[in-house]
Parts: structure tokens; sequence; C-alpha cells
């Protein structure tokens, strides 16, 4: 059975009361040999969640579930739901306030973020396809399928861009940003 392992992860207070969750880990059975120290698991950092604290602590639970399951290891090692939680709770409070970086794990969140929908999914929707057309979104392939993008840069404005957006598309919305560290670098 696959696991994910989380070898760390952070958060980061944003502009209008925003979060944004970021993981550095990998898949137990994607390896590298990266550096010539051996077989080791393959790591990269992502861009988990952006969203409020509500919805931050939402997803920690659901992760929490994970940990219990067994499929997720934070650290490589069994957590319980309560650890995970807890822990996400204190990253919170402890989370430095954007443009600042992690002192922890020297990881800093990108000036600007990519909002990205299946093409189909905004066609069906035409104001949300309109946001998508106001901020210049391009059409571009991913994975085989779709999908439109836009860039977007962190500030004031974003939390009411992020509301409207998940109201009309819900989980279709996805956001991403490019996360890199120079303690923790990712193999791919």
């Amino acid at each position: 059975m696959s696991y994910r392992v989380e070898f760390t992860r952070t958060v980061i207070a944003m502009p209008g009361g925003l979060y944004a969750l970021m993981s550095y880990g990998g898949d137990n059975n994607f390896t590298t040999t990266r550096g010539g120290k051996g077989e080791r698991i393959a790591r990269r950092w992502w861009l988990q969640h952006v969203g409020d604290k509500t919805s931050l602590m939402k997803l920690s639970c659901l992760l929490g579930a994970d940990c219990e399951a067994g499929w997720l290891k934070p650290g490589g090692r069994n957590v319980s739901a309560e650890g995970y939680i807890r822990s996400t709770r204190e990253l919170v409070k402890e989370a430095p306030m954007f443009p600042d970086y992690c002192q922890r794990t020297n990881v800093a969140l990108p000036s600007k973020l990519t909002f990205a929908a299946n093409a189909k999914v905004l066609n069906a929707n035409p104001e949300a396809k309109a946001i998508f057309a106001l901020m210049e979104g391009k059409e571009e392939t991913y994975y085989g399928d779709a999908e439109v993008r836009m860039d977007v840069p962190v500030d004031e404005e974003l939390p009411a861009l992020i509301d409207k957006l998940r109201g009309l598309l819900g989980k279709d919305l996805q956001i991403r940003g490019s996360l890199h560290s120079f303690k923790y670098q990712n193999d791919w």
C-alpha cells in the first residue's frame, strides 16, 4: 500500500485573513537517487490550500483522518488525527505574514498565484468565464485536459476573488503556486 510522507509543512498568513498551507513530501513508492546519496523518497513542495482559518482547519481534520487510516505519515511515522490537527493549529498561530518567508523551512509564497479551471466547466459558467477573460486567462493543456489559467497577485483583493470564484466553481477552482526552498529542495 502506498502512502504519502509529509516531511515538513508550514503556513503563511496572507492579506484579508487568508492562510496558505504548504507541504513538503512525496509518495513512499516514488524514489530518486538524486545527488548520489542512494535511493530516497522523491520530494517536492506543493501549495496544498489557500483559504480562511476555518477552511484550513477543515482540511486539517480531513488530513488527520488520512493519518489515522495510514495514507499520510508526517515525518514518516504514524500520527494521530488529534496530533495532526494540533500541529496545524500551532502552525497557524506562528504563521509569518506575507511577503515574509517561514524561517524554519525557508519557504516563501510567490507574489502571484495561478488560478485554474477546466475549460468545459468554465464554458458552463458564463460569470466565471467572464472573470477569467477579464483577468487575461489563457487556455492551456494540463495532463491532456484543456484548462484556463490566470495569474493573480497576492494582495488585498485576493480574498474577494477567491470567495467569488469558489462560490461559482466550488472545488473545480484550483489554486497553484510555484514553491521552492533552499533548505528543502524539490526533486522534480
